[in-house]
């Protein structure tokens, strides 16, 4: 009898952490790697845009060739992980695979010429890897409640989203900055402009005072918001020197992004492990 018990909590535990996780990766972890190819999706359009323009520095066929290789390397371990949860996500793989093919061989041939027509194909890849992102936050916020999970757990799914995204939205901007100015379609993008900023400063508050951070990501929101005074400074400058500004800012500030959103994981990945999981299930309120 007491063999029996030990057999079927190991089996309830091991549920859980199945459950719990997106094929061999935690939700917290897939959601990083998920959002990292929307913003990709952008810095590569930017890079392309940067390289026509003969604009930057000589390692831009570093960076386009490696963002492209971190892009399919992501989307291949997304993909064999999704096969193990559920069609759904596999399908939503396939659909972003084939926009990425497009998008991959408009960059290639893209010679500074069809500007409207990179942006296009890059939005469609976008949309399709948010529609991804957003689909799989939902699914680990139902796996927790499903699994009685603290509140800390969901919050920080919403969390690494959140903060993600902002890597996405540094790059876009610059991409669009970079539009509006070197094509000289100022009064174009500039509705589109100021919304991105709008998300970039509502998306910064909720995150700067979030019960979460600690030390080391208060540090990184310190140097976030003088970079994004900086950049309000250089915007509304008019010069070949202030556009590569823009675009530095914008990768370091999304640089920084990409480190606060990985401290964001480690601590979604110390929650979820499987000592705090199972003391969470055995502990909870929320059944």
């Amino acid at each position: 009898m007491k063999h029996f018990y030990l057999i079927n909590l190991f089996l309830f535990f091991n549920s859980i952490i199945l459950a719990s996780n997106f094929g061999n990766l935690s939700y917290g972890y897939a959601i990083n790697i998920a959002g990292k190819q929307r913003m990709l999706s952008q810095r590569i359009s930017k890079t392309a845009l940067l390289k026509a323009n003969h604009m930057g520095s000589v390692e831009l066929d570093l960076d386009l060739e490696a963002s492209i290789t971190l892009f399919e390397a992501n989307h291949k371990t997304l993909y064999r992980n999704a096969a193990k949860t559920d069609e759904r996500f596999t399908k939503l793989l396939n659909q972003s695979f084939e926009n990425w093919k497009i998008f991959k061989e408009t960059v290639s041939k893209f010679d500074g010429g069809d500007m409207i027509s990179l942006l296009s194909k890059s939005k469609a890849l976008l949309n399709d890897c948010q529609k991804f992102v957003i689909e799989l936050e939902a699914e680990a916020n139902f796996a927790s409640e499903e699994f009685s999970a603290t509140e800390d757990l969901i919050l920080q799914t919403s969390t690494i989203n959140i903060s993600g995204e902002q890597r996405m939205l540094c790059q876009k901007y610059s991409l669009y900055f970079l539009a509006s100015e070197l094509y000289g379609m100022q009064s174009v993008f500039k509705k589109d402009l100021s919304k991105l900023r709008q998300e970039q400063r509502d998306d910064l508050s909720f995150l700067i005072f979030n019960s979460l951070n600690n030390d080391k990501i208060e540090e990184h929101f310190m140097e976030v918001t003088m970079l994004f005074e900086l950049l309000d400074k250089y915007t509304s400058m008019h010069s070949d020197m202030s556009l590569l500004k823009v675009v530095s800012f914008c990768d370091r500030i999304s640089n920084l992004y990409d480190e606060i959103t990985n401290n964001y994981t480690k601590l979604y990945e110390d929650i979820n492990s499987p000592k705090n999981k199972k003391f969470s299930s055995l502990t909870s309120t929320n059944k």
